[in-house]
This record gives structure tokens, C-alpha cells and sequence, in this order.
């Protein structure tokens, strides 16, 4: 499966504002819509449309004490597939599972790389949006190489419709 290193750093971009002047306007990616605590971008990579949605916490706790800027993004790749990752803005345990809970239901995501985790089996992604569409709270508990830990507290309010607008936007690249 390809990670999407690329979308991570230009989303970090977007949600720090602190867009660098030497990246070429072209490579940027464009906000199309902001639904709740969730904004809809798309970027065009490899000639083809990614859509994708983010949001960051709205309460981070845990004894991991550096600045960091996490965030939850959905990826959508037209008919090819759907992709959910997080970045707790970390270094991960290399391996670690990344557990997550949405109102309840646990989920278990690992960090393959060292600032991203995905869901841990594949085909998992559809049924974290599904559990994500009807949800409230989406809650990310995780490891740093340094053996700190954090909990996130993102809010679902406005994915639903977030999610629809990038499987419009998207739907036929």
C-alpha cells in the first residue's frame, strides 16, 4: 500500500500556517470546504485528484511534553481506494499499535513509518469511516520512541458531511 508522506507534510503545512515560500504554488493543495472541525482539501498527485480530509484535537493530554501538531486525515483515491492516518506529531515506537476508540468501538492502527500509523489490517479503513460517519468522539491513544505517551480527543462533528464532499469532489478521478 503506498503511504502518502507527501500529503502528511503539505497537511502539516496547512494546519501550522507556516506554508514555506519556496514550494511552487502548483504542488500546494487547495481548500475546498470547511464542515465543523473538519476542512476538505484536494491536490494533485502523480495526474491524478486526491481528496482528503483533516482535523486536529480538541484536547491532547498524556506525559509527551515537546510541541507537536497531530491530526487525523481521510484520504480518498477515487474508486481505488478510501485511507485513514494519524499523526500524533511524534516519533512513534517503531511498530507500536496506535489504539483507537470512536464512541466505544476500538480499533487498532500501526506505525509503519515513524510519524503515521494506518489501520492495521487492510480493508479495515472502510469500516473506521463507516464507525467515523455516525460518530461523535474519536479518541487516539499512542507511544513515542521516547516511551511518553498521549491521548487525543478529535471531534466527528462535520465529517459526515467533509466525507461526502471529498467522495464528490473525487468520485471520478
Amino acid at each position: 500500500m503506498k503511504k502518502l508522506f507527501f500529503l502528511y507534510f503539505t497537511a502539516l503545512l496547512l494546519l501550522s500556517n507556516n506554508i514555506a515560500k519556496s514550494i511552487n504554488d502548483a504542488t500546494l493543495p487547495s481548500l475546498e470546504a470547511e464542515y465543523g472541525d473538519w476542512k476538505v482539501f484536494t491536490i494533485e498527485q502523480d495526474n491524478r485528484l486526491v481528496c482528503y480530509a483533516t482535523t486536529t484535537p480538541q484536547d491532547m493530554s498524556g506525559n509527551h511534553k515537546d510541541d507537536r501538531e497531530p491530526y487525523i486525515m481521510v484520504s480518498f483515491f477515487g474508486s481505488i481506494r478510501q485511507e485513514v492516518s494519524i499523526s500524533t506529531g511524534y516519533f512513534y515506537r517503531p511498530h507500536s499499535i496506535v489504539s483507537v476508540s470512536i464512541d466505544g468501538k476500538q480499533e487498532r492502527f500501526i506505525a509503519e513509518s515513524d510519524t503515521i500509523a494506518w489501520v492495521e489490517k487492510n480493508g479495515t479503513d472502510k469500516k473506521v469511516i463507516q464507525e467515523m460517519l455516525g460518530g461523535f468522539k474519536f479518541l487516539v491513544f499512542a507511544e513515542s520512541n521516547a516511551m511518553t505517551y498521549s491521548v487525543d480527543t478529535y471531534s466527528l462533528s462535520g465529517f459526515k458531511k467533509a466525507y461526502n464532499k471529498i467522495k464528490e469532489l473525487c468520485s471520478n478521478s
